[in-house]
């Protein structure tokens, strides 16, 4: 708290005017248990008053930090590198005044105990503000950005690129390179931010003599950089180990948990069965004190590389899925070299019942690997190459003919996304560096695994033997592969025949007409009769009449369909056949008179009380003209009642004519 006000960052707090909105944090202090004599000031602003915290107020603003992952994977590019971090980062921006009080604190006046507790208030961003980080980050990137055209744009893009919030992680192949990017980047950040860049530590003692002692890590600053060994440095939550220029563990003796697939209570013991196991794995974890990661991936300088291409490896078991990515590179003097880039396990997921879905969750597991390294190594995805050992799986991506269902289907179009069929190739077990993560393995033999080195023996062999399925040239055609056993594979849809059968109805000859080019040339043409244009006619009415107005519905319960005829008709049916049988010789005949229907009230027993949609179907059979004038008043109508034809006179008041022929 001294160092916090002896630099201005607190002030008191004035008097609150009328209405003036404000907030309490609380205050507590954290300490890093591997560095206890540093004592960070944490302000609680997820403390909660009412239901409501400080955090749940303000914007967060935009995540412009960093993948933590692409910092660590761009730090191991070359053979020197340098880790630095910024003093006090989120106290190097000010908070406008008018939003101060939301930064309100109590503390002993003067710094005093022994004084009375008094209002301050906080003058710039506070670490555990949600909105700290975007703001720290967008003023850091800034000052970098205004001096780009003085300091040039390498610093920018170390500012931009590699910097996770305050950490700054960089390799270049060169003591001049590396010192003067620091140096131009440490007056920029100073001069442009009054930020001060710090706590310089590199695998390389030449670097660290270009910088004053007050500039290099604490625990450098006593040491003769010459002769003394250089301690191992965290960061990042990695360990590096300056002399070996590598990543090692550092082990706690807290105890661990286990787990289990049994659920069992929190303070309950670990069952009998699992001790013997955890003691095993207990003793094991000391040989990792042993094991070190080369921070580079490859020993030769990058300068000397000819090409670069990177080989993803999958794995799978009932217990596990991995993916490992290897970088392969070939020298001047036509060797080459590997190295492991990243490695990924996870415990297999429950829901993947079959090795083959094991596999093919590690083969997706691979692609996101791939696109990790692609977006933060800037690899073009065409010098990736992936590698499995299941044929089943290589089958799936390859397919070009069959469906699967949905659980295959989903992970094959996510593997296409990101990879070509083409990229992908077949590893013997033997040879494939993910087995290394899916069965068990000593840590004591992990030194020389090719989970950390490569497949150096397959390599070599392949290349020997002229294998075009693993070559780092583009121009050779990969081989292709078919789906394994596809008639009894579960994940493979079943192949539908659908055959189509057109039956000719009959017809009463109207394709006849299709050459007449004008309707007055139809009319006009000798063959056409008065009897056949009124079926035509009658047809196309039916026909139009019967199309759908709405949607077909699909409701079981109202399967009825809406049409002109039911409008005209009032009936959700079209009444039947017509009556009588008819022979292909009276098919125009039979055709008008399958229209000339009239709805009559004859069908219920003579009750012309009857609604008249409850009037049945009749055929006009006969009509009966008047002599006097000639005209229609009574028609004698033919009813088929229990499949026999009946016959009823009625007049036409208790007719309705449907159709006029």
């Amino acid at each position: 708290m001294k160092r916090i006000l002896d630099a201005e960052h607190a002030e008191l707090a004035p008097l609150l005017k009328k209405d003036e909105e404000f907030w309490f944090l609380p205050i507590f202090s954290v300490y890093h248990p591997k560095k206890p004599d540093q004592v960070r000031m944490v302000f609680d602003s997820s403390a909660q008053c009412n239901g409501v915290s400080l955090n749940n107020v303000p914007l967060s603003g935009p995540d412009l930090t960093n993948s933590l992952l692409g910092v660590l994977l761009r730090f191991r590019l070359d053979n020197i590198g340098v880790m630095a971090d910024i003093q006090q980062m989120f106290y190097c921006f000010k908070v406008r005044e008018d939003h101060r009080n939301y930064l309100r604190f109590f503390w002993y006046l003067d710094n005093d105990p022994q004084k009375k507790l008094v209002e301050y208030r906080m003058c710039v961003h506070v670490f555990g503000n949600s909105p700290s980080p975007a703001v720290a980050t967008y003023g850091l990137r800034r000052t970098a950005e205004n001096a780009e055209s003085t300091y040039g744009s390498d610093v920018r893009s170390f500012v931009d690129r590699n910097f996770y919030v305050d950490d700054g992680l960089i390799s270049l192949p060169s003591t001049q390179e590396i010192v003067s990017l620091m140096k131009r980047t440490q007056q920029t950040l100073l001069q442009e931010g009054g930020l001060r860049l710090h706590k310089f530590v590199s695998n390389s003692s030449n670097v660290m003599k270009y910088f004053p002692t007050d500039d290099l890590a604490k625990d450098l600053m006593s040491l003769d950089l010459s002769k003394d060994i250089l301690p191992i440095q965290r960061s990042l939550g990695i360990s590096w180990n300056l002399r070996s220029d590598a990543f090692t563990f550092r082990l706690s003796l807290d105890k661990k948990p286990k787990f289990i697939e049994e659920s069992t209570d929190w303070d309950q013991h670990l069952p009998e069965q699992y001790q013997g196991e955890r003691e095993q794995w207990k003793q094991q974890l000391w040989y990792l004190e042993n094991l070190e990661i080369p921070r580079t991936y490859l020993s030769v300088p990058t300068e000397k590389l000819l090409q670069k291409h990177v080989h993803v490896f999958t794995d799978a078991s009932e217990e596990a899925i991995a993916a490992v990515a290897i970088l392969r590179a070939e020298d001047q003097d036509g060797n080459f070299h590997q190295g492991l880039i990243v490695g990924k396990g996870k415990v297999a997921p429950k829901k993947a019942v079959t090795i083959p879905r094991l596999e093919l969750c590690a083969v997706v597991l691979g692609v996101e690997i791939s696109q990790i390294i692609h977006d933060q190594l800037d690899i073009d995805p065409k010098d990736i190459h992936y590698h499995t050992d299941s044929k089943v799986v290589l089958g799936y991506i390859y397919n070009r003919t069959k469906r699967f269902y949905t659980y295959v289907s989903n992970r094959v179009q996510q593997i296409h996304k990101v990879s070509s069929p083409e990229q992908w190739s077949f590893v013997p077990s033997e040879h494939n560096p993910a087995n290394q993560t899916t069965r068990p393995i000593a840590v004591e033999n992990m030194k020389n695994s090719p989970w950390l080195c490569g497949p150096k023996r397959w390599f070599h062999e392949s290349k020997d033997q002229g294998k075009t399925d693993i070559s780092d040239n583009d121009e050779q055609m990969p081989q292709e592969y078919d789906l394994v056993d596809s008639e009894n594979d579960r994940e493979i849809r079943p192949t539908l025949i659908v055959k189509t059968l057109h039956i000719k109805e009959p017809s009463i000859g109207t394709e006849r007409f299709t050459k007449y080019s004008t309707w007055r040339s139809l009319v006009s043409a000798k063959k056409l009769t008065h009897e056949t244009l009124v079926t035509l006619l009658a047809e196309a009415s039916a026909i139009i009449n019967s199309r759908p107005l709405v949607p077909v519905p699909t409701d079981p319960e109202y399967p009825f369909i809406l049409t002109p005829y039911t409008l005209l008709t009032q009936k959700t049916d079209k009444g039947g056949e017509p009556p009588g049988q008819f022979d292909e010789k009276d098919a125009f005949k039979a055709q008008w008179k399958e229209f000339n229907y009239s709805q009559t009230s004859s069908g219920n027993d003579g009750d012309s009380s009857a609604h008249r949609c409850d009037w049945k179907m009749a055929v006009v059979d006969q009509v009966f003209p008047s002599v006097s004038d000639k005209k229609v008043r009574k028609v004698q109508l033919r009813v088929k009642k229990n499949g026999v034809n009946t016959f009823y006179t009625r007049p036409v008041t208790e007719t309705v004519l449907l159709m006029a022929i």
